[in-house]
């Protein structure tokens, strides 16, 4: 059997850290897929299942530079079977393994449309231009691949989960209730999401609003935004970091969930809110680009002041109507169809792959 290693910068929060270890947690026997973590140190709040477990290897080493050297190593030891690289900084160790002559077979896996910086946009048209097999994670995705001049195949894979049986949602009623789930970093525009949430404060309405996830740079900001004077229409708090496999059960809870990314692959928390019937705020960027739409989200076309000032205005209309929010909650519902699963497609991919039979152009 082939084993294929799927190298990760750390068990943080994000879409391909929850992808990947609800994969693994159910991957078939018969796929020998394993998590190799750059840094060991478990800040996901992911809760590890044994079967998560048995297929995580964190990378000894005290310091990056001996991680580095213990990484290429590996690569170099395990030249026989499959290298899947995500994120710049994977690639980055691909690159230096290939550099030696050290490595074989190797798979990206994109799960983002755009770069955020210089060296990230170097790297990941590196890492899908010398890979045997482009693995993304959204059509959006998918399209920045081509337009990168790739020969080999691209398969996309949008990483739906079968949600839990949820209630359906109850009418829309006062106050409007509104989160945002994801990592307070740069690339997550927060600036955007204060500006739409004080615009609809300034319309009069009641709303509650809610902050969650990991510290990516800008808590600080957060904090310090959640200190303005109290409005007796506005109440805001920030309450941490949810587990992934939480995301569901706290995100029914609210009538809207925004995001405001500079870039996004498929936007995962996105997805799950709607897949519960939350209705989603969200930037024309990435994956939401591609499943969001006027019957199913708030769509911000363009982060300007009238962009926001139209979007403030559709919230505020969707929220004077009940029967609006009740049809848009049904579509945002009916949007992905989760019967497949994320685990039995990206099994059937793996085993087409890795059959030895497979002529290697056409994988």
């Amino acid at each position: 059997m082939k084993r294929v290693f799927h190298l990760i910068p750390s068990l943080e929060i994000g879409g391909i850290e929850t992808m990947m270890t609800r994969f693994i947690d159910r991957c078939p026997p018969d796929i020998s897929y394993t998590l190799i973590i750059f840094e060991g140190a478990d800040r996901s709040g992911i809760a590890l299942t044994d079967a998560m477990r048995r297929r995580i290897i964190p990378m000894p080493g005290a310091g990056i530079a001996r991680r580095v050297v213990n990484m290429v190593s590996f690569i170099k030891n395990n030249r026989d079977d499959v290298i899947v690289s995500s994120t710049w900084k994977m690639s980055v160790m691909v690159f230096m393994a290939r550099l030696f002559g050290w490595a074989g077979r190797h798979w990206s896996f994109t799960h983002r449309s755009s770069s955020a910086g210089l060296i990230d946009h170097i790297m990941r048209r590196w890492q899908v231009r010398h890979s045997d097999l482009c693995l993304v994670d959204s059509a959006a995705a998918a399209d920045w691949v081509r337009r990168q001049g790739v020969k080999v195949r691209i398969e996309e894979l949008p990483p739906i989960f079968t949600p839990p049986s949820v209630q359906p949602r109850a009418a829309l009623e006062p106050p409007i209730r509104i989160c945002f789930i994801g990592r307070l970093a740069p690339v997550k525009n927060l600036p955007t999401v204060f500006t739409v949430i004080e615009a609809l404060e300034s319309e009069g309405l009641a709303i509650e609003f809610d902050i969650y996830g990991p510290d990516g740079g800008l808590l600080a900001v957060v904090e310090k935004w959640l200190k303005r004077p109290a409005s007796p229409t506005l109440r805001c708090r920030y309450l941490g970091v949810i587990p992934p496999s939480r995301t569901w059960e706290v995100v029914q809870d609210y009538h809207f969930l925004i995001s405001c990314s500079h870039t996004e692959g498929f936007a995962l928390s996105v997805a799950e809110a709607m897949q519960v019937g939350v209705v989603p705020v969200v930037g024309n960027v990435g994956g939401p680009a591609t499943y969001c739409n006027a019957s199913n989200a708030v769509v911000i076309r363009e982060y300007s002041e009238d962009g926001i000032r139209r979007a403030v205005r559709t919230i505020r209309e969707v929220a004077a109507v009940p029967s609006r929010y009740a049809a848009m909650s049904a579509a945002a519902r009916a949007t992905f169809d989760a019967d497949a699963g994320f685990v039995g497609r990206f099994s059937t991919i793996l085993r087409r792959a890795l059959d030895p039979n497979a002529p290697r152009a056409a994988i």
